[in-house]
């Protein structure tokens, strides 16, 4: 499975990292996983800050293995609307881990505004695959104004309340237009990106 994730990032770029026009100094990336995205961007945006933020324990050492000498900042936190504490639920694997809210959790959270602080300038490119938790960063209405393009990978399984054409309304009162759209409507996910209008 990781084979076919870092070809499919680094090489088939399914993210869309060559179609980014335009100088990208502030990359963000929530969601790391094992920083494939993040080697990527390195190496379509050498200059770049790229902070990435991955809370799964599991995978902290090959995530840092993987991003080390390359000047990208790893923060072992999840990432929402606001300072908290999660657990991780991993029976399905690092791909599908889901962060689970918990007062008792011992993996911290931090709040959307201190990420998008701490990478130090307006966010050129961010890249979010968190498994669910991008329902709640929509929520933080006035944070978009910062980013100015987004690569997303969605999921209508973990918002029933969700559908394809509310997300994309979402995004476009978030001041986005859809460059590229792969779905994959029977897994109830699929792949976007997005810039600023």
């Amino acid at each position: 499975m990781m084979d076919y994730e870092l070809q499919n990032i680094l090489y088939s770029d399914c993210y869309g990292l060559s179609t980014v026009e335009g100088k990208v100094d502030h990359v963000l990336d929530i969601g790391s996983n094992l920083g494939f995205f993040s080697l990527a961007a390195r190496s379509h945006f050498p200059e770049a800050h790229i902070h990435a933020y991955e809370p799964n324990p599991k995978i902290q050492d090959h995530l840092r293995h993987n991003t080390r000498d390359l000047a990208i900042e790893v923060y072992p936190e999840a990432v929402g609307a606001a300072d908290g504490w999660i657990d991780m639920d991993t029976d399905q694997g690092s791909l599908f881990a889901k962060a689970v809210p918990s007062a008792q959790g011992k993996i911290k959270k931090t709040a959307f505004a201190t990420a998008l602080e701490r990478v130090g300038g307006p966010v050129d490119l961010l890249k979010l695959d968190c498994e669910g938790a991008e329902w709640e960063l929509f929520e933080c209405k006035s944070l978009w104004k910062n980013i100015k393009r987004l690569t997303l990978e969605y999921h209508l399984w973990a918002n029933p309340e969700m559908d394809l054409l509310k997300t994309l309304k979402i995004l476009k009162d978030l001041g986005f237009r859809i460059t590229c759209l792969n779905e994959a409507p029977e897994l109830k996910w699929g792949l976007l990106q997005a810039a600023k209008l």
